[in-house]
């Protein structure tokens, strides 16, 4: 729809869309905010892909998942509060989001797909729920919490520790984090 649209900088989406659609916005590199109506149950794959100058974006609570490359390249985009309806976080969702340094998964999350978060570089907080049973390859690759999600990958590929939920719970995880990563902050949510 507006694909490449370099002069866009703010969006307003009416409320009576649905869905946004696969590469609805990419490469609107002047796009600075974007607020997303209570209406949309869907944004779809690459849809804000390569918005370099994008700051800001409100998800509703409408939103039931984050598809493929949603995200992908938005290097200005520095936090991300996903609500509680979002169910699972497509691959490379927020790839090479360079700027990004807090991301609050809420517990409807159960699934964070491959490369989700690969690249962020200044990933700072990272607040990761019980409710996560898989988190795909390389999701955290390229940022400080590349350590951490090897590990939570070892313990899910452990047939005597077969659910993730278990390293979350564990009430030493936070040694475990803070052996890798003095500065970062990690969460582990009961």
């Amino acid at each position: 729809a507006f694909k490449d649209c370099s002069s866009l900088q703010i969006v307003n989406i009416p409320n009576t869309v649905k869905s946004i659609g696969n590469w609805a916005f990419s490469g609107c590199s002047n796009l600075q905010t974007i607020d997303i109506p209570d209406s949309v149950e869907r944004i779809g794959g690459d849809a804000f892909s390569y918005c370099t100058n994008l700051q800001t974006v409100i998800i509703p609570n409408s939103v039931e998942s984050i598809g493929n490359g949603t995200f992908y390249r938005c290097s200005s985009l520095k936090e991300i509060d996903i609500p509680d309806s979002v169910e699972s976080i497509g691959n490379e969702a927020f790839k090479d989001c360079s700027s990004l340094q807090t991301v609050i998964i809420p517990n409807s999350v159960k699934s964070i797909g491959d490369e989700a978060f690969k690249d962020c570089s200044s990933l700072q907080t990272v607040i990761i729920p019980n409710s996560v049973e898989s988190i795909g390859e390389k999701a955290f690759e390229g940022t400080p919490w590349e350590k951490i999600n090897n590990k939570i990958r070892q313990r899910q590929s452990n047939p005597y520790m077969p659910n993730i939920k278990w390293l979350f719970s564990e009430p030493m995880a936070g040694l475990l984090v803070s052996q890798f990563f003095r500065q970062k902050k990690i969460h582990f949510s009961k």
